[in-house]
């Protein structure tokens, strides 16, 4: 990991354990495509989960996404990327996007969906040095972005931060904690 990185890979897989060990109680999977599932959450849809982290990219992954693209993913994000290839909270109210293999937005099955884009996610940038890592969908929905080193939380039709941290992990525990305190036993993701 770079001196300056805003990901954290050890951190961020002690994240992914303090979320599974809050709500394994609901059930946990591995798909076939290798992402973990936490908290079967049938009262919202048969096949939902409350937490999704999909499965680590190779640097091989990355190296074709950006020769298909053109788009370079910045270091921090290819680091979150060879850890998780996006993450699912509270049934998509908080989504960091990932690689989708070929570009292929197509589900594989109902059991096993793949990650948000970053390529779509980066279609309409709010600052063209920016680089958008996924969203919030609480609310009125907002952008979650790499900025100056520095993760930030945009509303939608601006460019000016909501909300600012010091690193990826720092932003995905904030937001938990906002979401889980507001989220009973059962699993029903907060409106």
């Amino acid at each position: 990991m770079n001196a300056n990185t805003v990901v954290d890979s050890e951190r961020l897989r002690r994240f992914e354990d303090q979320v599974t060990a809050d709500w394994q109680h609901l059930g946990t999977q591995t798909t076939p495509s290798g992402t973990r599932c936490v908290g079967h959450v049938t009262q919202v849809a048969p096949k939902a989960w409350l937490h999704r982290f999909y499965a680590p990219l190779t640097v091989t992954d990355l190296v074709q996404f950006t020769d298909r693209t053109s788009m370079p993913i910045p270091i921090d994000w290819q680091e979150m990327l060879l850890a998780f290839n996006g993450i699912n909270l509270f049934v998509a109210r908080i989504i960091l996007g990932g690689v989708i293999p070929d570009g292929l937005l197509q589900r594989r099955s109902h059991d096993d969906p793949p990650t948000m884009s970053l390529e779509t996610f980066n279609l309409a940038r709010p600052r063209p040095d920016d680089f958008v890592i996924g969203g919030c969908t609480v609310g009125t929905g907002s952008r979650y972005v790499l900025r100056g080193g520095r993760m930030v939380n945009v509303p939608k039709g601006s460019d000016e931060a909501l909300a600012e941290w010091p690193s990826v992990v720092e932003m995905l525990e904030s937001e938990y904690r906002t979401l889980a305190a507001r989220t009973p036993p059962d699993g029903t993701p907060p409106r």
